[in-house]
């Protein structure tokens, strides 16, 4: 025990002068508290906006005894990027907390009816669960709601204790100068620091946590000159925890890492390739990896297996990570393999590598670089919308935010050749060809500029001579301010019009998802969409969905672009009822679902299978008859007037004249009279059918035109009095006709129109009408005191109209 403690005093920092010292510690809390005051005010701005009520639909009460917190499963929280991921991870959890398990295996709503596989690493889930439990106990919340209130600081927490973590390595290895430079890195570089956000969880900052520590103390073992076997092994395990969570990824610095031991063993020579990292170091790193990657996969899978699943943790990466040790040792070491077993040694570690991409190669799983489908994704708070480089500086061109990007980058490089000059060529090569890689899959596709970022840090530290002083706080800060200006939170504000269009497109993911589940009164939903929306109306209101963007999902993916890309109405309808398919949701600033129509129809040209897909049609209107379009109310927010939701109901076969007269009503209620306008010119094919004469007087009306309406009416009337009305009218139409005849002061026939309505009337009818069509059947019914037979009834129509709506009844 005495020996442990001396063992401790001596990992303690080395002494440093006070006035670097002090410099430190400043520095530390400036850094620290810019980070809290910058968290603190994206959680009130999450807090403040997902306070914004519902406009189509009344905020869902809560219930302790929901999984979620909230009624029939709803949930309110606003993710300011509504990332897929995010949502994943906050219904995981309250999933694994309700079922009482430790670990989730299988997603039922997507890839509707079937349901899919779920690999998402459970060590999050552990974590999120834990402070949701926590928090439960000590505030008496649900625990469902809590699981949301913990995905608001569980990041932010993990990126405090990866920014101890990393100054306390840097520190012990070189002094309080690369503690100063660790420290800005770690809370201020961009996108590095993007990927520790509140209200936004995901693994991502585990992953970039886990190797910034690992590649630290890999580069603090080479630092030691002294073998570093300890660090080696927390090093090694830190890369096997980052295997665990995203192991596609972490192969990539893998064999970068070997492309840097043979070049360095291939290329430079004599005292320039001396290293310091012992052969024991390098199977002691490879054994702590493969021992965490093992581990991790027992106990996502025993007793069951994953099968040949490459995406995700697998035994063939814990047996990567053992020969990448024996490999690396033998690469930095100098030495050859002699004799028998040396060379069989040799040989098997490069059958342990090489199985890794062999196995992917001839089986079917996706390469790490096709397991991004969001490329453009610079961090977990920042989408960048631009699938490389390029594209990023053609579109936006010099900007703070790739500034901060690519400015650690330049300083590596500088340093690298500085060091190069200075014959320390050892560190440069056997770490900047991990870098260089990452450097290049980040140029390609944005989502792994974190990664390269942290693969710059070891040569930052290695490269940077001894006699460097306060170049240390200079340098550090001139990489960090650019991230200063790309990291800074907007401040909470007050009014809605303020909100940003992610935070917008979230409300209406949110309203749209609760409207849904509301109308369809318990009755299961499938909705088709495109995958961003699928993920937002399955967290908001538990609604199945067929596309989303998990690797998983490749059978619901190609599903979803099967029915987008389908050239008939009756492929599309026979696809649809394959899948449960009930709604068809199609937001106006999402084109994915356009993307999906050329996907849909390998070996022909993109543009003209989208040209000709079902997906076009409905863009044009030429829906088929089985679509009832569903009028939804977007919010009236200045600025977002042009955007629109459409939504259709897969329903039974409607006549001709039926079919346009719900479409010109649908028309009307979403305003856009130019089209209601072309729909009316269609329904005068039918002069004798009351329904679309209705829809014509009500398209009259809606555009003023008050002759046209009164000879539209004129034309309804002798019809009604010759008893047309009684031949099968569909009840919604009687509810057009009403108005109508309400509109052009024929009380007599409006009310025995009424009268027959609420006779009629059923909870399924009720559920299938417009809001608007429903408000005003409802201010009929006031007006001429008419009354539902069942109290029940009276209280479904109300709750189905807007909380504005009810108001102004």
């Amino acid at each position: 025990m005495g020996r442990g403690c001396i063992g401790l005093l001596r990992m303690w920092p080395p002494t440093t002068p006070a006035r670097a010292v002090t410099v430190f510690w400043l520095l530390l809390a400036a850094a620290v508290a810019w980070s809290a005051l910058n968290q603190r005010a994206r959680i009130q701005r999450i807090a403040e906006v997902t306070a914004v009520p519902e406009w189509s639909v009344g905020s869902p009460a809560t219930d302790p005894a929901s999984p979620t917190g909230y009624e029939n499963g709803r949930r309110r929280l606003i993710l300011p990027e509504h990332h897929y991921r995010s949502f994943l991870w906050i219904a995981q959890t309250q999933h694994m907390l309700a079922e009482g398990s430790w670990r989730v295996r299988w997603f039922e709503f997507e890839n509707a009816p079937h349901g899919r596989e779920s690999h998402l690493p459970s060590p999050y889930a552990w974590w999120l669960g834990a402070l949701a439990t926590a928090d439960h106990t000590l505030t008496g919340e649900p625990l469902g709601s809590a699981v949301e209130r913990a995905a608001l600081y569980a990041d932010p927490l993990v990126h405090l204790l990866v920014v101890i973590a990393a100054v306390w390595i840097s520190w012990t290895a070189w002094g309080v100068g690369a503690a100063v430079l660790v420290v800005l890195a770690g809370v201020l570089w961009y996108p590095l620091a993007g990927n520790f956000v509140a209200g936004a969880p995901d693994t991502d900052g585990w992953f970039v946590g886990a190797n910034l520590l690992g590649f630290l103390a890999l580069a603090a073992a080479w630092k030691s000159r002294s073998g570093g076997i300890g660090r080696m092994a927390f090093a090694g395990a830190c890369g096997g925890l980052a295997s665990w969570l995203d192991a596609p990824a972490q192969v990539v610095w893998i064999f970068g890492l070997l492309l840097g031991g043979a070049t360095l063993r291939g290329l430079v020579r004599g005292k320039d390739a001396e290293t310091t990292l012992a052969a024991t170091g390098w199977r002691v790193w490879g054994a702590a990896g493969a021992g965490v990657a093992i581990s991790g996969w027992v106990l996502e899978y025993a007793p069951g297996h994953s099968g040949l699943l490459l995406e995700t943790n697998h035994p063939l990466h814990a047996v990567c990570w053992l020969g990448a040790g024996e490999l690396m040792a033998h690469l930095t070491a100098g030495g050859t393999a002699t004799g028998r077993n040396g060379r069989l040694l040799l040989g098997l570690a490069a059958a342990a590598v090489f199985a890794l991409p062999v196995a992917w190669a001839i089986g079917d799983s996706r390469w790490p670089w096709q397991m991004r489908p969001d490329v453009g994704r610079l961090s977990v708070s920042h989408n960048l919308g631009a699938d490389h480089l390029w594209a990023w500086l053609t579109r936006e061109g010099p900007s703070v935010p790739l500034a901060a990007t690519v400015l650690p980058m330049f300083a590596a490089v500088s340093l690298g050749v500085w060091a190069w000059r200075r014959k320390e060529r050892a560190p440069v090569v056997l770490f900047g060809c991990p870098a260089m890689a990452l450097v290049a899959l980040a140029s390609w596709q944005p989502v792994w500029w974190s990664f390269a970022q942290v693969a710059v840090v070891p040569i930052l530290l290695l490269t940077v001579p001894a006699t460097a002083g306060a170049g240390w706080l200079w340098a550090g800060l001139l990489l960090a301010i650019p991230g200063i200006g790309a990291l800074r939170q907007p401040r909470a504000e007050a009014a809605v019009k303020t909100l940003t269009e992610s935070e917008l497109v979230g409300l209406i993911g949110r309203d749209l998802a609760h409207r849904l589940a509301h109308e369809a009164g318990g009755s299961p939903l499938t909705v088709w969409a495109p995958p961003e929306i699928t993920g937002a109306l399955h967290y908001y209101a538990g609604l199945r969905g067929l596309g989303t963007f998990a690797w998983e999902n490749r059978d619901g993916l190609t599903a979803a672009a099967r029915i987008a890309s389908a050239t008939s109405p009756e492929e599309a309808l026979h696809l649809l009822e394959q899948r449960g398919i009930t709604h068809l949701v199609i937001p106006a600033w999402d084109d994915f679902l356009d993307r999906y129509a050329g996907l849909g129809r390998a070996g022909s040209g993109e543009a003209a299978a989208a040209a000709s897909s079902f997906v076009a049609a409905i863009h044009r209107w030429e829906q088929p008859g089985w679509l009832w379009p569903r009028a939804y109310p977007m919010p009236p927010i200045p600025g977002f007037e042009a955007e629109r939701v459409e939504v259709f109901a897969v329903g039974d076969e409607q006549d001709a004249p039926s079919a346009m007269s719900r479409l010109a009503e649908y028309f009307i209620e979403t305003g856009r009279l130019d089209l209601a306008a072309s729909a009316r010119a269609q329904l005068r094919r039918y002069p004798a059918h009351i329904g679309a004469l209705a829809a014509t007087a009500k398209v009259d009306a809606a555009r003023r035109e008050g002759t046209a309406f009164a000879e539209t009416v004129a034309r309804l009337m002798p019809l009604l009095e010759a008893g047309g009305d009684r031949r099968g009218l569909p009840w919604d139409r009687r509810v057009s006709l009403a108005i109508v005849l309400a509109a052009a002061r024929e009380t007599a026939e409006a009310t025995a129109q009424l009268e027959r309505c609420v006779r009629d009337a059923s909870e399924e009818r009720l559920r299938g009408l417009s809001p608007q069509s429903l408000f005003q059947l409802l201010t009929l019914m006031k007006r001429s005191r008419l009354e539902f037979e069942q109290p029940e009834t009276s209280a479904l129509a109300r709750s189905l109209l807007p909380p504005d709506a009810r108001d102004r009844l």
